[in-house]
């Protein structure tokens, strides 16, 4: 599928394979820890599992409480807030206000319209179906994506 082409990137012999083989490691270790952990868990009974959390519960509940009766009877080690300046050229002309990140663009919104027709062309042509499913195999969400994006280009008209 030559549209949504991936790069891929060549590994380079020596340095980086180590980390990789040791972040593979430490990944296959986490996973069997959790399965280890899941299998343990299953066989204790509900009541037992109960009682852990309300364990677990009165523990940390009660020394996040105590942490904060400490930190407000204490008169040590007192935290000082300062205060933020504001720059001086802050709204002044010639320095432009920033604008939001969700604003879309006819431009691009125009795009997103363009590509959204060219895979119902390619849906509904019998000779390139096979090219729409892949497409929408390889990337499960797009068809909503492209409607989220409609959407919100239109809320902000």
């Amino acid at each position: 599928m030559l549209l949504f082409k991936k790069n891929i990137k060549h590994k380079s012999s020596g340095t980086k394979e180590v980390p990789i083989a040791i972040i593979n490691k430490w990944k296959s270790l986490k996973r069997r820890l959790a399965v280890y952990l899941q299998q343990k868990s299953e066989l204790l009974s509900m009541p037992v599992k109960q009682y852990s959390l309300a364990f677990f519960c009165i523990l940390f509940g009660g020394t996040s409480v105590a942490i904060i009766i400490h930190s407000a009877t204490t008169k040590q080690n007192i935290i000082s807030v300062a205060k933020i300046f504001k720059s001086p050229h802050v709204g002044k002309q010639g320095f432009p206000a920033l604008q939001s990140d969700s604003i879309i663009t006819k431009r691009e919104y125009e795009r997103i319209i363009e590509f959204k027709n060219y895979l119902f062309l390619l849906r509904d042509d019998p000779a390139r179906r096979k090219r729409f499913d892949s497409i929408i195999t390889n990337r499960p969400g797009l068809l909503d994506s492209i409607t989220l994006f409609e959407k919100m280009y239109l809320s902000q008209k």
